[in-house]
């Protein structure tokens, strides 16, 4: 991602923090932690802090929580898993710049690497990362705390 981008992407979310604080403040969303031995799949958003994340976002109305972390996995990264490879992992909050969400959380672990793709519209960046690499600085808050859990 070229500097501009993040510095408008960061600017369009601290424009929008308003819209996003009522948004986030009443959805249930999910996260994915794709594991692939000490390799973790990680994305930047455009619109953000220009910190790595975990794929994941917002239910659609009615949607179970593992149908829709399948669903944002897919759409973010091009990864297609079975449904039977999302683990339940935890129920937890993130709190981040003042908001505040609730999400699930799901472990998909994978054998080998595969190749992933960014939607364009919404991910700047996307890629695996050795995790022991990773410095916290780099990382969201949700992140560190998967990271803690799982790799403990």
């Amino acid at each position: 991602m070229k500097p501009w981008q993040q510095a408008c992407g960061t600017g369009v979310y601290w424009l929008t923090w308003p819209g996003l604080w009522l948004y986030l403040h009443f959805s249930h969303r999910t996260r994915v932690l794709v594991v692939c031995d000490q390799h973790v799949l990680l994305v930047k958003s455009w619109l953000g802090d220009g910190k790595w994340s975990l794929p994941g976002g917002g239910l659609h109305r009615g949607e179970a929580p593992r149908v829709g972390a399948q669903r944002e996995l897919a759409e973010e990264t091009t990864l297609n898993v079975s449904l039977d490879d999302f683990q339940f992992f935890a129920s937890t909050t993130a709190s981040s710049n003042g908001l505040r969400f609730s999400y699930d959380l799901f472990v998909v672990e994978l054998a080998t690497q595969s190749s992933v793709n960014r939607q364009p519209s919404e991910i700047a960046a996307i890629g695996w990362h050795d995790h022991h690499q990773l410095l916290n600085r780099q990382l969201n808050q949700e992140v560190q705390e998967a990271l803690r859990a799982w790799f403990k």
